[in-house]
């Protein structure tokens, strides 16, 4: 039978536990889906701000190129315009460059050199003050941005109707450009905020982690009280646990205290009430024995208070009183007892307490023993075995699953209360260690205790 009481780190890796949220998970995971979201909105809007602005200057440049060429014209004597001062833009000189202007006037049309034999004709429209603006595909297939407007001009017979027009792969190529800039900056960006995130959260939570092991440290009995941080908020919730502390010793302090008090205070009456009646009177008698079971369980459960700042024990030094104790209690049936504990095991907690559960388990070995009884001790990581055998009867799987409860005897004609099992396990339980019944080498009971090392 085994008796267990899960020890935190055991309760940290079991399922349930595992989905409880950390809160520097948490920050991390919230900066993190914001710095996801929030980039590439931000690079969007950024994306399409610098393509509106980029393909507004590509009209205003177009506008002024065609202002430029409107300059550039004057009629001739024959009603009939000419180009003057043509325009100095290079790309006008190359052919199918990508920039070109036309000039039509009623059965004339003048064009840059660039156009060469491109059909790129106009659209005539009323004389309007401000040009239009439109997009197309040129019969190379590139596409173009066009404006053109249609004027006056002094001398001329007819209006005038000016295009130019400009390459839109010039455009693209500037936001691509741009674009290519702005996410490789955003993504920089987003990893520098995350890292930035991650060393703050870090950072930031370190005290409450200080303050973490410390609450650790107390609870396995290192420490008494837990370190201020020097953090302002941290120190507050600091003081507050540390006042919780003191309160929590000493109402343990003064339930020792009242336990022991009440365990002399009923042994007199106890002991009165029991000699009163005849040893033929069973049935008040058993009652008497049932209360006496139940104070003594009680009373050993209330007079621990399991690990505390500290506090560790010898184990072998108990163990060897306990051994010389046994041997003088039982003197008449010459019985082996061995003890085999190295000197480096301890045990974090009160003499009392391992007093209580070896005192337990060597007892009931001893009035089960034929000859033998034999008590090990060693430690394995951060806790320490104790096993102690008998070549007695021993138990069958049913008797071992239920040796540990309040009050179970197998054998009435053996001297005891039935508690001593079940007092062991209690003390058990309050140290998170463990209770486990088997068969020994020899055939006996061996019951294994697995408590923490000091």
């Amino acid at each position: 039978m085994t008796t267990r009481n899960p020890h935190p780190e055991a309760a940290r890796a079991s399922p349930g536990v595992l989905r409880v949220r950390s809160l520097r998970r948490r920050l991390i995971v919230t900066a993190l889906v914001w710095v996801i979201i929030a980039v590439p909105i931000g690079g969007f809007a950024l994306a399409f701000a610098f393509r509106d602005v980029v393909s507004d200057n590509f009209d205003e440049r177009l506008t002024a190129t065609l202002l430029l060429l409107m300059g550039s014209v004057e009629a001739g004597p024959d009603g009939t315009v000419m180009v003057a001062r043509p325009p100095t833009d290079q790309r006008f000189q190359q052919i199918y460059s990508g920039w070109y202007w036309v000039i039509t006037q009623r059965g004339l049309r003048l064009h840059s050199r660039s156009t060469w034999d491109l059909p790129l004709d106009p659209h005539p429209r009323a004389v309007s003050g401000t040009p239009r603006l439109r997009s197309m595909r040129d019969a190379l297939g590139n596409d173009l941005r066009v404006a053109e407007q249609t004027v006056t001009i002094p001398g001329a017979h007819t209006p005038v109707t000016f295009v130019a027009a400009g390459d839109l792969d010039e455009l693209h190529e500037e936001v691509r450009r741009f674009n290519r800039l702005l996410w490789s900056s955003l993504l920089a960006l987003a990893v520098g905020l995350i890292l930035a995130v991650v060393m703050q959260v870090t950072i930031g939570l370190r005290p409450l982690r200080r303050v973490a092991e410390d609450v650790e440290r107390v609870r396995a009995g290192r420490k008494q009280l837990l370190d201020t941080a020097g953090l302002h908020e941290i120190d507050k919730l600091v003081t507050q646990v540390n006042t919780l502390i003191e309160q929590d010793r000493r109402l343990v302090e003064r339930a020792r205290v009242n336990a022991a008090d009440l365990a002399h205070s009923l042994k007199t009456p106890l002991a009165v009430l029991r000699s009163s009646f005849h040893d033929d009177d069973n049935e008040r008698l058993e009652q008497v024995h049932s209360i006496q079971r139940i104070l003594e369980r009680q009373l050993a459960r209330a007079a621990s208070t399991g690990p505390r700042h500290s506090v560790t024990t010898d184990v072998r030094e108990v163990a060897e009183a306990l051994g010389t104790g046994m041997r003088k209690l039982h003197a008449g049936r010459d019985l082996d007892i061995t003890i085999e504990v190295p000197a480096d095991v301890r045990f974090a907690g009160d003499s009392e307490d391992l007093e209580e559960m070896l005192g337990n388990l060597l007892d009931n070995a001893c009035k089960w023993a034929r000859s033998r009884v034999y008590l090990s001790a060693g430690r394995a990581g951060q806790t320490i075995i104790i096993e102690v055998a008998d070549d007695g009867p021993g138990m069958t799987d049913a008797q071992a699953a239920t040796a540990s409860e309040r009050g179970r005897r197998f054998d009435e004609s053996t001297e005891g209360s039935g508690l001593g099992l079940a007092i062991v396990n209690d003390l058990t339980s309050i140290y998170d260690g463990t209770l486990e019944l088997g068969r020994s080498a020899w055939r006996g009971t061996q019951v294994t205790l697995v408590l923490p090392a000091g």
